[in-house]
């Protein structure tokens, strides 16, 4: 699974992240996995890609379409051109712990 972060519009945008990591898929009985992140105050955006060729990068079908899961921080994306930062992002306070959904759509 690869994690972006993102603090703005301009970094989703142009596909650079404030920080990635990449994580091995976990997935317990219910369907999740659990993964903390230590950020600090600020604003932030995630977004997830179940990398299942583990290239590092979104594949597509005809150009467009998914051929890998995506998911983004507490919004699910029902639309075929992709989200604004403003859709997914996310408020965290000063040593707040907070709880980002990220459900997964998969289109093939």
């Amino acid at each position: 699974m690869c994690i972006a972060i993102f603090e703005n519009q301009h970094q989703f945008a142009n596909e650079k992240p404030l920080h990635s990591v990449v994580v091995a898929k976990k997935i317990n009985k219910y369907g999740e996995m659990t993964i903390i992140l230590p950020l600090k105050e600020g604003t932030y955006g995630i977004s997830v890609l179940d990398d299942v060729n583990m290239d590092n990068t979104m594949n597509y079908h005809l150009g467009t379409i998914p051929k890998e899961g995506f998911g983004f921080s507490d919004y699910y994306h029902n639309g075929l051109l992709k989200p604004t930062y403003n859709d997914f992002k996310f408020k965290l306070k000063a040593n707040e712990t907070k709880e980002v959904k990220v459900k997964l759509r998969y289109m093939l």
